[in-house]
């Protein structure tokens, strides 16, 4: 059984990422704050010892994804650090790639999520086909994370030919930016749909095969990583609520004083300690194999999708009309909450997986 409560060590590494984060203001991204979090070892926490990096069971990442949620961040880390640059380090590969990633100086993108894959990562579609001394893939990659500007995207598709075992990986440096349509999340990240159809690559590019299990690996730790997220700004969207209720006054007092309100912060306070509970026994099972993991990630994801995305709605309506405005910080953490709620498959999908998986 693990003990989540935390050292001393790990305290003073939340607390760094959290005066580094409230240095660089709400909503922040960029080459500064990357290579600050890389100054604090953050970027190093995913990565296995074998490739430089800390080979942590995902709590001092899930300490960061926190004050990511808490400070609302914009920057690409579990899509770069944690998803990308996990299943490299998982594979042993690319250590040029994973080496920039964990100093801050670079940026990765996985393109696994399609269309009509509904967010499960091995549900591939995309198509590799032998050309000559090379291939040319075929398909269509949706909403990649961190793609605008990433250095490196790394492609999943499988063989239509039978040149390879099961899913490849296939890695584009300066990717093409004719191929991507660029957009942001509703939560602000950067992102971008991926056009694949006739894009000629050479051999060298295929730098896996048969990484499904890895992959898998990779994805729900990510998962656990965005459901931290969740978690921090659940957190904040509580206590920004709770410190309205006290200032807004109607008939003379505080609103915070009417009972059927305090009732609906109570409710509030305990979606907030069941998600973190989720997210702990993610954390658990992600250390206890893969069968656990499988049913831990999928029951995390699936309960603080759904409260999340209760909870921000229900803290939005308690602070009235500002709370519609753009101006005003609690409709963005509802907004973030919405965002996780879809990202790598909504509540219903994971419900499915968990109820699909074996005993």
């Amino acid at each position: 059984m693990m003990d989540f409560r935390l050292t001393p060590e790990q305290e003073l590494f939340r607390d760094g990422v959290r005066r580094t984060l409230e240095g660089f203001g709400r909503g922040a991204s960029g080459p500064a704050l990357r290579r600050a979090l890389a100054e604090l070892g953050a970027s190093m926490t995913d990565i296995p010892e074998a490739q430089g990096g800390l080979g942590g069971a995902g709590i001092e990442t899930a300490l960061v994804m926190q004050e990511f949620g808490r400070h609302l961040v914009a920057e690409p880390f579990a899509a770069s650090v944690v998803h990308a640059g996990g299943l490299l380090g998982a594979l042993g590969l690319a250590s040029d790639l994973v080496e920039g990633l964990m100093e801050g100086t670079k940026v990765a993108a996985l393109a696994s999520a399609e269309p009509e894959g509904a967010g499960d990562a091995l549900a591939v579609a995309t198509t590799a086909r032998r050309s000559g001394d090379g291939f040319v893939l075929a398909g269509r990659k949706s909403v990649v994370i961190g793609a605008p500007g990433a250095d490196s995207l790394l492609v999943t598709a499988v063989s239509a030919d039978g040149a390879f075992d099961g899913i490849g990986l296939f890695r584009l440096d300066a990717p093409d930016p004719a191929r991507l349509a660029p957009c942001r999340t509703l939560d602000f990240y950067p992102a971008a749909d991926l056009a694949l159809d006739g894009l000629a690559l050479p051999a060298e590019a295929l730098i896996a095969c048969d990484c499904g299990a890895a992959l898998e690996e990779a994805t729900d730790a990510a998962i656990i990583a965005t459901c931290a997220e969740a978690v921090g700004a659940m957190e904040a969207a509580l206590w920004l609520t709770n410190d309205y209720l006290k200032t807004r006054k109607q008939f003379g007092v505080a609103i915070g004083s009417f009972q059927a309100l305090q009732h609906r912060m109570a409710d509030a306070f305990v979606m907030v300690e069941q998600a973190r509970s989720s997210l702990f026994a993610a954390l658990a099972g992600r250390a206890a194999g893969p069968g656990p993991r499988r049913r831990a990630v999928a029951a995390a994801k699936a309960l603080i999708g759904r409260s999340g995305n209760a909870m921000g709605a229900d803290m939005v309506q308690l602070h009235g009309g500002i709370g519609m405005t753009e101006e005003y910080a609690i409709g963005h953490y509802y907004r973030r909450l919405l965002a996780i709620e879809a990202r790598f498959g909504n509540s219903t999908h994971h419900l499915r997986r968990l109820a699909c998986l074996p005993d």
